[in-house]
């Protein structure tokens, strides 16, 4: 999460669900993750903090529905940092909730908060399961001590053939996935990105999407927004080869180096024994030199107690 211009663009996630007029759109989509039944005109209060974006574009939206607390962040690729992100985002969020209700979290009284609920919608091409996920305990230093802290991002994949009875409860999430599958089908067909884009426009505009109006009215910003978000994609895959590439050859420096270390011990290891094995040797001789000196030694006490015996006689 970072400040930034106000000029970069929010990508077609936030203009569709997060937009003040589209709150029905929003409201269908929480009655479908939360498997309730909210009916249009339940009051839905945006708060999604403007100025957080990811890699120049901006994909979450924030609200409040029943005392609910919900963020929806829209990703195209895998990210394991999302409960991290989505931590420090709900610390925002209840900071601005804090401040507008004037609570007082110095007082006695208990503050009670809405509930926070946490959805990441992933649509890339990657394989992930219909639905997984991701937790903040993940990224500790000292895992199984955080004394039950946790924070939990729930990862919902939403393209076609996922998750159907999710697209089903939702209208607006399920053509949002059919358009970036069309858009999909027609760079695999050879188009290029913006005509592929514009025939996907044309095609639900055809099939009368509910986000046909929408589509027709801003095409030309609809087109300009999803060819800022591929640059975006093709500009993380472009630092995710160099990082890949980068790592690999600090990987291949790092084995040298444990090789060659592991050389020098046992070099090392071989001269130890070496040293071993001639200190062995050294006490064994010292050993017989000491058994001869004893042998010597024992024949001179003899030898001397016969010289004793003759002179005692004479």
């Amino acid at each position: 999460m970072s400040e930034v211009r106000s000029d970069l663009k929010n990508s077609l996630f936030i203009k569709i669900f997060g937009a003040p007029e589209h709150k029905p759109y929003l409201l269908s989509l929480f009655n479908a993750l939360n498997n309730t039944n909210y009916a249009d005109g339940t009051e839905v209060e945006l708060n999604t903090i403007e100025n957080v974006i990811y890699m120049g574009i901006k994909n979450d939206v924030s609200c409040i529905i029943d005392n609910k607390m919900n963020l929806y962040e829209h990703q195209s690729t895998i990210n394991p940092n999302m409960p991290l992100r989505g931590f420090m985002y709900f610390g925002r969020l209840y900071e601005k909730f804090v401040k507008k209700n004037k609570l007082n979290i110095y007082g006695q009284g208990l503050i009670k908060l809405p509930t926070p609920s946490y959805f990441v919608l992933y649509n890339g091409t990657d394989y992930l399961p219909d639905s997984s996920e991701l937790k903040l305990s993940s990224s500790f230093i000292h895992e199984g001590t955080s004394q039950k802290f946790e924070w939990t991002a729930i990862v919902l994949n939403i393209n076609i053939g996922r998750n159907e009875r999710l697209l089903e409860s939702c209208e607006a999430l399920k053509e949002y996935s059919i358009f970036f599958e069309e858009i999909r089908s027609n760079i695999a067909a050879g188009m290029a990105k913006e005509q592929a884009i514009d025939k996907a426009i044309n095609d639900c505009i055809v099939r009368d999407f509910i986000l046909s109006d929408y589509l027709l009215q801003h095409k030309a910003e609809v087109v300009g927004v999803l060819l800022s978000e591929y640059n975006e994609q093709e500009t993380m895959a472009m630092f995710k080869r160099d990082y890949e590439a980068e790592l690999a050859k600090e990987r291949q420096k790092a084995a040298i180096k444990v090789a060659d270390a592991e050389a020098k011990a046992a070099e090392a290891q071989a001269k130890a024994a070496e040293a071993i094995a001639e200190a062995t040797n050294a006490k064994a001789e010292l050993s017989k030199v000491n058994a001869q000196m004893e042998e010597l030694m024992a024949k001179m006490a003899e030898m001397q107690k016969q010289l004793d015996a003759a002179t005692k006689n004479n």
